[in-house]
């Protein structure tokens, strides 16, 4: 009986290779092919970490799989453009990977908004990504998501600052007041008339209450103003 070519010449190759190399490569080809299918049942680490996009439902790697995780993301980096760059900028930036540079690119990204084209960057999430950092205790973007975020021409982030706005504002959070009392009374208005409308259509009955109890409990000159313009953002 004749073996087919393919098959003694594939038999010759292996007869070649000595007994401990050939089980070294095999063991080599092995620990690939498994990697290989962990890396496919993980699936993308973005999709992973930022399900549907939403930084609100952002998923902290545990500490085993935090350093895979970061690599990843940082490979990810090299190659991603758009949207993409920015969600592996923001990921990078929560947990805590080169910071500075992941969040300066991320302001950039907002910084995009202020051009009446929106020519470059503007992600529509943006304010979400910064804010999102904020209440992770990341309080250095609270500045600029106020002198930057407050001059957009793009709706979506506009609504979605004056969300965040809002909230802090509901919530008397100092930082909020600290950070505007730096700013021009005309910039310190235009962020107050901003939280005022909220996510666009303006604050709901409760929270107007809360606001109002929260910023009379303060009773500084700021405050006071700042209430002044709530309210004139929430009348029919």
């Amino acid at each position: 009986m004749i073996r087919p070519r393919s098959k003694i010449a594939f038999i010759s190759v292996i007869s070649l290779i000595p007994r401990m190399h050939f089980i070294r490569f095999a063991v080599l080809l092995f620990a690939a092919v498994l990697a290989a299918g962990q890396k496919a049942a993980g699936g993308d680490i973005v999709a992973r970490l930022l399900p549907d996009g939403d930084p609100h439902r952002l998923v902290d790697p545990g500490p085993a799989e935090r350093s895979s995780a970061i690599k990843e993301l940082q490979s990810a980096q090299k190659a991603a453009r758009g949207s993409r760059a920015v969600q592996v900028a923001f990921l990078l930036a929560a947990n805590d990977s080169n910071y500075d540079k992941n969040r300066d690119y991320l302001i950039a990204n907002l910084r995009g908004c202020t051009n009446p084209g929106i020519k470059s960057g503007c992600d529509g999430k943006i304010a979400d990504y910064l804010s999102v950092l904020y209440t992770r205790g990341h309080k250095d973007v609270l500045k600029p998501l106020m002198l930057t975020g407050k001059d957009s021409f793009s709706p979506v982030v506009a609504e979605s600052l004056g969300g965040f706005f809002a909230n802090l504002v509901t919530d008397g959070t100092a930082e909020f007041f600290d950070t505007m009392r730096r700013f021009s009374p005309a910039t310190q208005k235009q962020l107050c008339d901003l939280a005022g409308t909220s996510t666009g259509d303006g604050m709901s009955a409760a929270q107007l209450q809360q606001v109002r109890k929260e910023l009379k409990a303060r009773g500084d000159d700021l405050s006071l103003t700042c209430l002044e313009a709530i309210e004139a953002a929430n009348r029919p």
